[in-house]
Order: C-alpha cells, then structure tokens, then sequence
C-alpha cells in the first residue's frame, strides 16, 4: 500500500520548527537577564559596603538600603540613649566609587504621651 503525500506535514513541521526556535530564544533572554540581574547585585552590594564605610563615622547605621536607578539610600540609625532615627540621602558614583553627596535628613520617633482625664 501506498502512501500519498500529506500537505499538512510541512504546515506542522514549520510550526513546530517556529515554536522550538521561539523557545531557545526565550532561553537566551532570560538567560541575559539573569546576567544583567547579577550584575546588577554585585554593583548594589558594592555601592552599599563604600557608602556604609563612608557613614559609619557618623552613624551607627542598621539596614542600610541603596536604590540604585534613585541614586538614594536610607537607612536606621540607633542614637545613644535616645532611640532611633531614620535617615536618607543621595549618593553619585565618580571613578567606581559611591560617595553621600548633599545632605542626609533624619528623623526620630517620640512617642506621645496620652494623658487621661
């Protein structure tokens, strides 16, 4: 027996062949975006440890956060006898190398005491 020519094989074979390359294509984007992601932590955690360094002169800082596309950071300051405060700033990268620039504005927390009548 004899078999004819099927004209929907190439059909199928082209739509398999588009979804097999589409699919290792998806692989290598998100294959460069994880490398971007990594890359993107390294630099974050690089611009925290030079600009921890650079504050701990001044503060005794506690959960330091750097938002790198802000070019900003905060964090918790524990102030002797007092409490905290929290604080912010902004920071600029010249020659590798993040640096506090501006000024930095803290605030603290008082609680206030409700009197009862």
């Amino acid at each position: 027996m004899e078999r004819g020519f099927n004209p929907a094989a190439p059909v199928i074979g082209a739509m398999l062949g588009f979804f097999i390359s589409g699919y290792f294509m998806k692989i290598g984007e998100i294959n460069e975006a994880n490398k971007e992601a990594n890359r993107r932590v390294a630099a974050v955690q690089e611009i925290n440890a030079q600009l921890s360094d650079q504050l701990s002169d001044s503060y005794e800082i506690s959960g330091l956060v750097v938002d790198d596309k802000g070019s900003s950071f905060e964090f918790t300051s524990v102030l002797p006898g007092s409490g905290t405060e929290s604080c912010t700033g902004n920071f600029e990268i010249v020659d590798d190398v993040a640096r506090g620039v501006g000024n930095i504005a803290c605030t603290t927390e008082t609680e206030i005491p409700v009197q009862k009548g």
